[in-house]
């Protein structure tokens, strides 16, 4: 039975929420209106496609191609300029050292992972990657389709696996899959609270001593 590691990509491997909110806060507004942002809510861990729906219950009009270009357009600019999180080779090299495969489970598109991909050292490492917003198959987060599929792909089961997340519908999928599910808080924006997680770290640092800890008490 392997040992597996499996990543969201947005607030994890790269800082993006926080990089959304902070130059893109506007964009929200600018493309459903001050009433229907309102009613949608936060979209912290959503894809496209489930943002998309949200907003067509509450009226929408947009065509959910013109929508997807509109969010591309803004999201490759935002990844430019979101850094990658502090720390996170140094974690793989641990992981690395320690036998571990690696997946990518995230509610982005497809082009907006291989857009952070190629700013990896370790993205060749990834055993398996999954968009859920081009996987009609897999129930978005918070399900644990994706991380259950994830787990088939890398050969590991819930005991084996450590998945780190930072939003709650991503935290609830994770402990639904039944790994051990660490909460990862660097990169929050402000005022978020997170709930349910097995762990809580507050950097990658951090995240190599749970997973130490974890190993230690299997």
């Amino acid at each position: 039975m392997n040992k597996a590691f499996i990543f969201d990509m947005d607030g994890v491997i790269v800082d993006s929420e926080r990089t959304w909110r902070k130059y893109a806060k506007d964009f929200t507004e600018k493309l459903f209106g001050k009433e229907l942002k309102l009613k949608i809510g936060s979209l912290i861990g959503v894809s496209v496609n489930s943002s998309y729906d949200k907003a067509k219950a509450f009226g929408f009009k947009m065509k959910r191609e013109e929508f997807q270009g509109i969010f591309d357009k803004t999201a490759f600019r935002m990844y430019d300029m979101a850094n990658i999180t502090a720390g996170i080779d140094a974690l793989v090299g641990f992981l690395i050292r320690n036998n571990f495969k690696f997946g990518l489970v995230s509610s982005s598109a497809t082009s907006w992972i291989s857009k952070v991909l190629q700013r990896l050292s370790f993205a060749d490492k990834f055993e398996s990657i999954i968009s859920l917003n081009e996987r009609p198959d897999l129930k978005p987060k918070p399900d644990p389709d994706g991380y259950v599929e994830t787990m088939r792909n890398l050969g590991s089961e819930p005991s084996s696996t450590i998945i780190l997340e930072d939003s709650n519908s991503g935290i609830t999928a994770a402990k639904a899959s039944g790994a051990f599910t660490i909460a990862f808080t660097q990169n929050l924006v402000d005022g978020y609270q997170q709930i349910n997680a097995d762990s809580k770290a507050n950097n990658m640092e951090e995240v190599i001593e749970i997973i130490k800890d974890y190993s230690l008490r299997k």
